[in-house]
């Protein structure tokens, strides 16, 4: 299990959540400040763009419900600017973007994009140009669809999501993007703008990878658990086994003796008195295989809704370390008992 929750930190360290957090920052702006503040954020060559939002990946959403024709589903829902879904990195799969030359005309049609997820919940082939209604009255049409992307991180399951466009003075967040190697530095500008612009409020600006420190800090913790308790089981085992080992050989010390008297070479005698313990352990490695497999994929559902794939070659590997790790704690035993000078074992009592 050590080896599993090894894996599935590294899985989850390097997932693909849908959008790039890898190159955002994020600021959470009065909507009185924010149009200045974006100007200035903006005027750095280094930021690639900025964008405003009232609803962001990890800041939160609300949920309505919509519906078509007589299929009701409650949906997540975010209302963003004309440049937002670019700005995050979200992926177009079909239709289009919103954009500043179509966003007043988007907004009176009352335009939405929408995730695979609400496309595959209502059934439908192909998305572009479908309606739905909200509260019953508002007739929404979609202009395109975006790959799924994770708006809990991986705790929870994706939900439908639906974007859509926000008056320009209602933005409290400011989205910026820029390359990786450049976010440190352009945070510090945003803060240093900040300062220069006396807004009577704490900057908050945070690097959009730091907004997923606490599941970070919770999964690296259960991994190091589980490897803490397979090390202790591993150690365990091969205590248990060596003092099994310890006790047949105290039982047989004079069998060993006579045969080697006999003309019994110390490799038979070896494999003579480790071939039940390693039949056990070729049992044990199965059991512990399929038992490993269970408890992983129980224990990993029970934490997250999306996580690595238990496979062969992962119980494999564990079931390998163990197995050799004990074959050598029976054969290193045997073989000092093996190599004795029979009469020294002849005269054990």
């Amino acid at each position: 299990m050590g080896i599993v929750f090894a894996k599935n930190a590294r899985y989850q360290k390097t997932l693909d959540l849908g959008y790039d957090r890898d190159k955002l920052i994020v600021v959470p702006v009065a909507p009185e400040y924010f149009t200045s503040f974006r100007n200035e954020a903006l005027s750095n060559p280094k930021i690639i763009s900025a964008e405003g939002t009232q609803n962001h990946i990890g800041f939160g959403t609300y949920r309505r419900p919509i519906k078509d024709e007589e299929k009701r589903l409650e949906v997540d829902v975010m209302d963003i600017g004309p440049g937002y879904a670019q700005t995050i990195g979200l992926r177009l799969v079909e239709g289009r973007f919103f954009d500043e030359l179509r966003a007043a005309a988007d907004r009176n049609n009352k335009s939405i994009i929408v995730n695979q997820k609400l496309v595959k919940d209502f059934g439908w082939k192909e998305a572009v140009g479908k309606t739905v209604t909200l509260y019953d009255t508002t007739r929404l049409t979609v202009i395109g669809v975006v790959k799924d992307f994770y708006i809990n991180g991986l705790w929870k399951a994706i939900e439908p999501v639906i974007l859509r466009l926000s008056p320009g003075d209602q933005f409290s967040v400011l989205a910026v993007r820029a390359d990786s190697a450049d976010l440190p530095g352009v945070l510090e500008y945003l803060h240093l703008k900040w300062k220069s612009m006396s807004i009577n409020y704490i900057f908050d600006g945070i690097l959009q990878e730091d907004t997923m420190q606490e599941e970070k800090d919770i999964n690296g913790s259960i991994m190091k658990v589980n490897i803490f308790l397979a090390v202790i089981a591993t150690l365990l085992s091969l205590i248990g086994m060596y003092n099994l080992v310890s006790l047949d050989i105290i039982r047989r010390t004079k069998e060993m003796g006579i045969r080697k008297i006999n003309g019994a070479s110390v490799p038979l005698i070896m494999f003579l008195v480790s071939r039940k313990f390693l039949i056990v352990l070729v049992i044990a490695s199965v059991l512990g295989c399929a038992g490993g497999y269970y408890m992983s994929v129980h224990l990993m559902d029970s934490i997250w809704n999306y996580f690595v794939a238990v496979k062969a070659g992962t119980l494999l590997i564990a079931a390998s370390i163990m197995f050799f790790a004990t074959t050598f704690t029976i054969i290193f035993k045997i073989a000092r008992a093996a190599m004795k000078n029979p009469v020294v074992s002849l005269r054990y009592e």
